[in-house]
């Protein structure tokens, strides 16, 4: 899901598609073509649904974007403030999408996208969201409901946007919890577990994806090993 919004105007808009791809009537490849037995079935993407916001200021739509990927069960929120985007990258922000709910927004963000005044909040929801994607951090994420929503408001203190437009910035505010289970080892495990086995003349790697309890585990072992 995601919200565009032009700096100057607060033209604003709510894109969302919760339906997918569904199967096409014009196949890609001619069944002729295909051995026998063979069978071809294509999908086609549903437009997604842009319903218009109105807002007073950037600072209440980006509290919305965060309210609603929070409830969505979204890991993360990324916010883009663009520069001025060339005519691809702007046919990237309003195709596929139906716009009959918010006439004249489509104007509105090419224009803004011209001129380098669009913003761009983009979250991807666990709830009504990918199967897959919920299976994956139903076990990751501590603040996740059975449905993949969350309930309550979202936290204090996420991170700010600062509203300046000097070429393109981007932040990634996180909502999700690690659980206790899948919590990555920190920076600071790292490196103390590479001053241990050091010391030990021990070249074993530290995996990429060690967990934050399993670094803790190793990190014990060596130093009882070495008292």
């Amino acid at each position: 899901m995601s919200i565009y919004a032009c700096r100057d105007t607060l033209a604003a808009g709510l894109v969302t598609r919760f339906s997918g791809l569904h199967p096409s009537d014009t196949p890609a490849v001619h069944r002729a073509a295909m051995p026998r037995g063979v069978d071809v079935k294509s999908l086609e993407s549903t437009p997604a649904i842009v319903t218009p916001l109105r807002s007073p200021s950037l600072d209440e739509i980006h509290n919305l974007a965060i309210t609603r990927a929070w409830a969505s069960g979204a890991w993360d929120i990324t916010l883009s403030l663009t520069s001025p985007l060339d005519d691809s990258a702007i046919m990237m922000v309003v195709a596929g999408k139906d716009y009959d709910l918010a006439p004249g927004l489509r104007d509105a963000l090419i224009s803004a996208g011209q001129k380098g005044r669009l913003a761009l909040w983009l979250w991807r929801p666990i709830h009504r969201g990918s199967p897959t994607r919920g299976l994956a951090h139903a076990a990751k994420d501590r603040t996740l409901q059975p449905d993949g929503s969350r309930a309550g408001e979202p936290p204090e203190g996420l991170k700010r946007p600062i509203w300046s437009w000097r070429g393109s910035r981007q932040w990634t505010i996180r909502l999700g919890q690690w659980s206790e289970t899948h919590r990555p080892a920190t920076a600071a495990q790292r490196r103390y577990l590479a001053v241990l086995l050091s010391q030990r003349r021990d070249a074993t790697p530290i995996p990429a994806l060690l967990s934050f309890a399993r670094a803790s585990e190793w990190i014990d072992t060596l130093k009882g090993d070495s008292a």
